[in-house]
This record gives structure tokens, C-alpha cells and sequence, in this order.
């Protein structure tokens, strides 16, 4: 709420001086000499993907956040730490690889992810659209010399005119221009806003349409085979994730893991999910896992154990085993017990009323004969 007025009252000072994002591409522009141009479809492309997240999130996926600047930025934080600290966690290489692209497009084109791709500026140029205080110039010193346009990151500016939408507030062509004609402040009056044309209404329309198709893809595309979530996040993961993985980088065996869906999911074959382990739900942001305690992780299970028993030992008459019984940490009692077998000894059963797919008889099976099922 904070940014959203001061962007209506400022423009993207945001973008401008606090993006660190936008720091870093600036940086890596540094390292190749190019002229900044303008692009007419810059907008259009930007603002395409804008209503394809939109129209994404309102369908109920989350992968928006993907290409959302503050989360890349803590899902980079969390893998480069990870690394730093030679810890093993199973964040993917899109957590590194993803932001690293952006920043490096900056050496094709100033500002490429703020200008082409950035939803979160697309929403900070439509409030920014009528800020008072912004950019301004001073006609009658004017010479068109451009020099403003030359330095201009974003291609906001040509010859003094400035495309408030597109415009950071970086202040750079203030400090070039050599008639003082551009200054930051605010006027009396109202703004005069150029009317719509019959083209522009045309571009717009073809926009919304492109943004709208691709943000259904999401939808159509996302797998309908269950997946086993982290305890409490079973149907919260789709709508409330924003993708910073931070429960995998904290998950102390591995266990969560980032999906195909690019969503975190359980992998039972790096270990299991400790029974009082309180990690991730203390570490989302969202809520998508939500629980403080042991009592709320395990209040819905994240799904039951089922044995395969013509793999299992004890069923299929290879020799006695109860390992799975003897790890089983459920609570008050355990949810695995011991039946009675042709074979002279016990072979184990699941209960399904006690279980909460832990998938510490996953992990700890000889015969890898368990399975957890969402």
C-alpha cells in the first residue's frame, strides 16, 4: 500500500532507487557502451504479460510469481547462500539461472526486464500514470538536442518528451541536459492528456487479447495427477505460493523439493518429513504452509501409507520384518501393526486412521516396498 501511493505521487522511484533488480541491471549495462532507444512495443509486450498474470492468478495458479522481482530475488538469496554455506538444498537452478538472465539481457537492451517483461512495474505505470510530481520540461529551453533521450535507460524520452508511463525517475537526463529544460516537480492544473486513437484502441485490444490467451495456458496445462504437498498445503500450494522455496532451502532432510510444476512437493526418497520438525511452516510467507506446532502440521494428513505386499518381506514369505513398525512415529499410537502371517510370523499393516504420511516407513524400508499416496 505504501509503494502503490507513493508511485501515485511520485512515479517509480520504486524502480528508479530501490529495485535491487534494477541495480544489478544497471550494472551489467555498464559493461557495454550502447545507445538506449526507444521501443513502441515495449509496452505492449509488457503490458501482455501483465494481463496474462492477472488472468493466471484469478484462474487460481501461482506461477506468475515466478517472473514476480522480489521473490526471484529471495529464491537467489536462498540458493546463493545454500552454496556459500556448502549446504545441500534441492532449490532448483532456476532459483540462480532465472534472475541471472534477466540482469544479463540488460547487456542486449538498458533495463530489458524492467522495459519488456516486469509485471510488478507494469501495475507501478498505470499508477504512476497521473502522478503530480514527475519528470517536466521546460519547452521554450529545449534545443532537440537529445542528449536526455541518449541516457534515458528505459527509452522513456525522446528530445525532452517524456512517456510517463515508461519513466523511472532514474533523474539521469536531468543531469545531462545543457539548457536545464528538465526538472522533477509538480504544476498547477491539470495534465493534458492526448485523446485515444482508433490504432492505439486496436493495440490495446490485441494486447489484453494476447495477455488473456496466454494467461490461460496455466490453467490448461497444469498436471491432474495429485502430488504429496508439505503438511498443510494440500490444496493451499496452487493459489497461495509465490514460489520463493524457502521451506526447501529449510527443510533439514530434503524432503521438499521443488515439483514439476515448479511448486514445492515431498520426495520420500531423500528422506522423510520429521515427525516435529516445524521448519517450513515457520518460514512461509503466505501461509500456503500453514501450522506452529505439531498438533496443526499433522491435523491434515499429507496422505497415507500403503504397503505393496508382494514386495514387503514379511508378506511374501522372504523373512520377518517390522522395521516400518519399529520407526513409525505416529502419535498416540502407532499406525503400523502386526497381523499374523501363513509364514509363522508378523508382517505389517497399515492403519489408515492413524497414519499422516510422515514417510518415515518410505524411507527406513528395506524392500522399498511403501509407498505414500495423496
Amino acid at each position: 500500500l505504501a509503494m502503490a501511493v507513493l508511485t501515485a505521487l511520485f512515479g517509480r522511484l520504486w524502480c528508479g532507487w530501490a529495485c535491487p533488480l534494477g541495480l544489478a541491471q544497471d550494472i551489467i549495462a555498464r559493461l557495454r557502451k550502447h545507445r538506449p532507444q526507444r521501443c513502441e512495443t515495449a509496452n505492449r509486450v509488457r503490458f501482455a504479460i501483465l494481463t496474462a498474470v492477472l488472468m493466471a492468478l484469478l484462474l487460481g495458479s501461482s506461477l506468475p510469481f515466478l517472473v514476480e522481482p522480489n521473490t526471484q530475488l529471495v529464491r537467489f538469496a536462498t540458493k546463493a547462500v545454500s552454496l556459500l554455506m556448502r549446504r545441500s538444498v534441492s532449490v532448483s537452478l532456476a532459483a540462480l539461472l532465472l534472475p541471472l538472465i534477466w540482469v544479463l539481457l540488460a547487456l542486449v537492451r538498458p533495463r530489458f526486464f524492467c522495459r519488456f517483461i516486469c509485471p510488478s512495474g507494469a501495475v507501478l505505470s498505470i499508477l504512476s500514470l497521473h502522478a503530480p510530481f514527475r519528470v517536466r520540461l521546460t519547452q521554450n529551453r529545449c534545443t532537440e538536442c537529445n542528449a536526455c533521450g541518449r541516457v534515458c535507460p528505459t527509452g522513456a524520452i525522446t528530445n525532452g518528451r517524456v512517456s510517463q508511463s515508461a519513466c523511472i525517475n532514474c533523474f539521469a537526463c536531468i543531469e545531462v541536459c545543457p539548457q536545464g529544460a528538465l526538472w522533477f516537480g509538480a504544476v498547477k492544473g491539470r495534465q493534458q492528456v492526448a485523446p485515444i486513437t482508433l490504432q492505439q484502441r486496436r493495440r490495446i485490444l490485441r494486447t489484453l487479447l494476447v495477455g488473456i490467451t496466454a494467461g490461460l495456458l496455466p490453467s490448461i496445462l497444469r498436471r491432474k495427477s495429485p502430488v504429496l504437498r508439505p503438511p498443510t498445503a494440500k490444496n493451499t500450494i496452487p493459489q497461495a505460493c509465490i514460489h520463493c522455496f524457502l521451506c526447501v532451502a529449510v527443510c533439514p532432510n530434503g524432503v521438499i523439493v521443488v515439483g514439476a510444476d515448479l511448486s514445492p512437493q515431498l520426495d520420500f526418497t531423500a528422506g522423510n518429513c520429521e515427525f516435529r520438525c516445524t521448519a517450513c511452516g515457520s518460514v512461509c510467507p503466505t501461509g500456503a504452509i500453514n501450522f506452529q506446532n505439531i498438533a496443526q502440521k499433522w491435523r491434515t494428513p499429507v496422505g497415507k501409507a500403503r504397503i505393496n505386499k508382494e514386495v514387503c518381506f514379511a508378506h511374501n514369505g522372504s523373512g520377518p520384518c517390522m522395521g516400518c513398525y519399529e520407526v513409525c512415529p505416529a502419535e498416540p499410537e502407532s499406525a503400523i501393526v502386526g497381523v499374523r502371517t501363513e509364514f509363522g510370523w508378523e508382517a505389517p499393516e497399515v492403519v489408515a486412521e492413524r497414519c499422516v504420511g510422515c514417510g518415515t516407513c518410505v524411507f527406513n524400508c528395506p524392500a522399498n516396498a511403501i509407498t505414500v499416496l495423496p
